[in-house]
């Protein structure tokens, strides 16, 4: 998660071991977990306000990974589009699993299903259990901060 030079200058040596990085390593790291048994193509989207992270993987290969930055719907739609003809797959048979700030009633949603047969939101691992209480969360919202711990095993 995004740290602001000046905090990681304040803290001095107190974290000098701990590693920075960004949140599409986790989502990257994630994805191919998630995906690693997948023999089609997945592509996997983390939508943000006015960015999204578009991550496609082959089991547990990394195909190809991007960041966009949208102002609208109509954007979105046309980055995830124009990525998917470049790579050579075609909006009808390709899986894509959205993770992130999406929800079935947002016109992102409704214009993605509208053009790409195959478009559901993420999930979260199978065998990861949580404390009562996060059930009630959207495990595609939540996606990265309920397995980021994952990138350190």
């Amino acid at each position: 998660y995004a740290v602001p030079v000046s905090r990681l200058r304040e803290t001095g040596d107190a974290y000098s071991q701990a590693q920075v990085c960004r949140a599409s390593g986790a989502f990257n790291e994630n994805a191919l977990r998630l995906n690693q048994h997948e023999d089609p193509p997945i592509v996997s989207v983390m939508l943000r306000p006015g960015i999204f992270d578009l991550l496609i993987t082959r089991g547990n290969e990394l195909r190809f990974f991007t960041t966009f930055r949208y102002q609208s719907t109509g954007d979105f739609i046309y980055f995830l589009l124009f990525a998917l003809e470049q790579q050579q797959l075609t909006p009808d048979q390709v899986w894509v699993r959205a993770y992130g700030e999406i929800e079935k009633i947002s016109s992102m949603w409704m214009v993605s299903r509208k053009y790409i047969r195959n478009f559901s939101l993420g999930s979260s691992f199978e065998n990861m259990g949580y404390a009562y209480g996060f059930e009630r969360f959207n495990p595609h919202q939540y996606h990265n901060l309920f397995s980021q711990y994952l990138c350190v095993l």
